[in-house]
């Protein structure tokens, strides 16, 4: 797809301009896999306050991060030196009553 292209080629730019247009243009919400690749290529391209941005979102428009993406974002939040979002991410998931694991948060 055309937003996995974005991703692979760093195009961060690029996949949130395609997102935006999904979103108002033809109404759709995209699914899990559009706002991963969007995310990704935010990290991918050292943009993490634009991955942080489109996390949340994604939420706003009712999507659920799976393991590997909150993961991803965690990890974005860590890179970034983005300790305060990083802690509301995993106080998050611990409210929703999920363990987070070393191997999967730890950096």
């Amino acid at each position: 797809s055309a937003m996995s292209a974005c991703r692979s080629a760093r195009k961060w730019e690029l996949a949130l301009l395609l997102n935006e247009d999904m979103l108002q243009l033809g109404g759709m919400r995209g699914n899990l896999l559009t706002w991963s690749c969007l995310i990704s290529a935010c990290a991918l391209a050292e943009q993490p306050d634009m991955a942080i941005r489109s996390f949340g979102h994604m939420k706003q428009v009712g999507f659920q991060p799976d393991e590997m993406l909150r993961k991803l974002v965690f990890q974005v939040c860590a890179a970034g030196a983005r300790w305060k979002s990083a802690v509301r991410y995993l106080t998050q998931i611990i409210q929703a009553g999920e363990t987070p694991s070393a191997d999967a948060y730890g950096h």
